[in-house]
C-alpha cells in the first residue's frame, strides 16, 4: 500500500502563542477595569443623590419646626408658655417674648444675654443665660449622620442677605443641613449640604383671628 506524500510531514501544534495570550489578558483587564470604574461611579452618584435628597427633606422639616416656634414671637405674647422642664433635662422655650427677641435655643449675636453666644455655634437657654455649645443639632435614626445649624437673624444686620429693615418688623431664618461624613459637626466643603432661608414679618396681636 502506497503512503500519501503528506503522511510523514510534521503536524503544526494547535493553541495560542504567548503574544496572543498577553494581548487577550490585557484586553480583558481593560474591560474589567472599565466595568469596575463604571460601577464605582454609579454607586458614588447614587450616594450623593441620596444625601442631597435626604438633606433637602430634613432641611424642609427643620425649617417648618423653626418657623412654627418663631411665628409665636410675631404675636408679641399671644403664644402659650412651653411647660417643659428647664435644662439640662429639656430645652426651655418661653413663647411669650416679643418679636424683637430671639427664641432660646438658636444663635444670635446682638440681643441681651444672647450677645454672649457665638453666631457659629448652637445655643441653649439655661436659667436666663446663654451657654455656648460647639455642636450642631441632630436628627433621630436613621438620619444620625445628618447634622444641622439654625440661625435666627435680624434682617437689619445684613447677615442673612443685606435687607435693611428695622429688626422689630422682620426676621430672617437660615437652616443648613449636611451629611457629616467625618463626624466633626462642621459642614466641610466636600460634604453634601442644603441651605434654606426665609423671613418672617411682624404680626400684630390685634390681627389674631
Amino acid at each position: 500500500m502506497k503512503e500519501s506524500p503528506d503522511s510523514n510531514r510534521p503536524r503544526a501544534r494547535g493553541g495560542f502563542t504567548i503574544i496572543e495570550l498577553v494581548v487577550v489578558v490585557f484586553m480583558l483587564l481593560i474591560i474589567v477595569l472599565t466595568i469596575m470604574y463604571s460601577v464605582e461611579r454609579s454607586l458614588r452618584t447614587s450616594n450623593e443623590l441620596y444625601r442631597m435628597t435626604t438633606a433637602t427633606f430634613l432641611a424642609q422639616r427643620k425649617m417648618e419646626e423653626v418657623m412654627a416656634r418663631a411665628s409665636c414671637y410675631t404675636t408679641a405674647g399671644q403664644c402659650p408658655l412651653n411647660l417643659a422642664k428647664a435644662p439640662p433635662l429639656q430645652p426651655y422655650y418661653d413663647f411669650k417674648e416679643s418679636f424683637c427677641s430671639h427664641p432660646p435655643g438658636y444663635c444670635a449675636a446682638s440681643y441681651g444675654a444672647m450677645a454672649a453666644c457665638n453666631a457659629d455655634c448652637a445655643c441653649e437657654w439655661n436659667a436666663g443665660a446663654c451657654t455656648n455649645y460647639d455642636r450642631a443639632c441632630e436628627f433621630p435614626a436613621p438620619f444620625e449622620q445628618f447634622k444641622c445649624r439654625v440661625y435666627y437673624l435680624d434682617a437689619s444686620n445684613g447677615a442673612g442677605g443685606g435687607i435693611v429693615i428695622p429688626a422689630d418688623f422682620i426676621k430672617e431664618i437660615q437652616v443648613r443641613v449636611w451629611f457629616d461624613e467625618n463626624y466633626n459637626n462642621i459642614c466641610d466643603s466636600n460634604e453634601a449640604d442644603v441651605l434654606y432661608q426665609t423671613a418672617l414679618t411682624y404680626r400684630s396681636p390685634a390681627w389674631n383671628f
